[in-house]
């Protein structure tokens, strides 16, 4: 909630007025302000020093409240549970780290990300616009180019998963070697990955094919060799 949302108005104040003076402090803090605060001790210490009785009178009240006082203590320095609830389900989890377990923070987390990607073009309609622009004008310049029926042999090749994390999902053509760094429209510089591990992938050059894959697509493609000798900073 924002400082300038309507409605902080309907809650409870932050702020509230010291016991001794009109000073404004905090509502979560202590019930005086530190001048009056220090005040309140040097009074205090100065009214025990000046009772010959004030050690009896403590030891009497410490008699007295025995047992509240080691309720207190109890409650202060009760042991802290080493785990908690998941939020979405009844599983046991660790009290430090995310409020749910394994399964439904990853499918949370899925969700959130997915729904604000498709939101963010609709938000940014201009950017977006900018942004598939120079898409379009890297594979415009780009060298090469493979057919609808290489991406679906290669799709079958790899048994339709993605080859960084291996989910059967909808596949994208990624590109091994970046066309924002030189890569080429070959079928050999392509590999098939997830919307998620393509995006994670970003300008890296990292290789996810095995060897047999490498050189079966240098046969399908119609680059030059020496196209095909750049190098992966995998």
């Amino acid at each position: 909630m924002g400082p300038g949302d309507p409605r902080r108005s309907k809650g409870p104040s932050l702020m509230k007025k010291c016991r001794n003076c009109p000073t404004r402090i905090p509502a979560a803090g202590p019930t005086r302000c530190q001048e009056c605060a220090r005040r309140n001790a040097a009074l205090t210490r100065l009214a025990r020093d000046a009772d010959p009785n004030h050690k009896a009178k403590k030891r009497a009240y410490d008699i007295a409240n025995r047992e509240r006082a080691r309720e207190l203590k109890r409650k202060r320095y009760r042991p802290r549970s080493n785990s908690k609830t998941c939020v979405d389900c009844d599983a046991q989890i660790p009290a430090r780290g995310p409020a749910r377990c394994i399964e439904h923070h990853e499918a949370y987390w899925t969700a959130y990300y997915s729904e604000k990607n498709k939101r963010w073009p609709r938000e940014n309609v201009e950017k977006n616009r900018a942004r598939r622009r120079r898409r379009r004008l890297r594979v415009m310049e780009a060298e090469g180019a493979y057919t609808a029926e290489q991406w679906a042999a290669l799709q079958h090749v790899t048994g339709n998963r993605c080859l960084c994390c291996g989910i059967d999902a909808d596949l994208e053509p990624d590109h091994v070697i970046p066309l924002a760094k030189g890569g080429t429209n070959w079928i050999d510089n392509i590999q098939p990955l997830c919307r998620s591990c393509n995006a994670r992938k970003r300008l890296k050059s990292t290789d996810y094919r095995s060897k047999e894959t490498r050189t079966m697509l240098k046969q399908w493609s119609g680059a030059p060799e020496s196209n095909r000798q750049a190098k992966l900073d995998v």
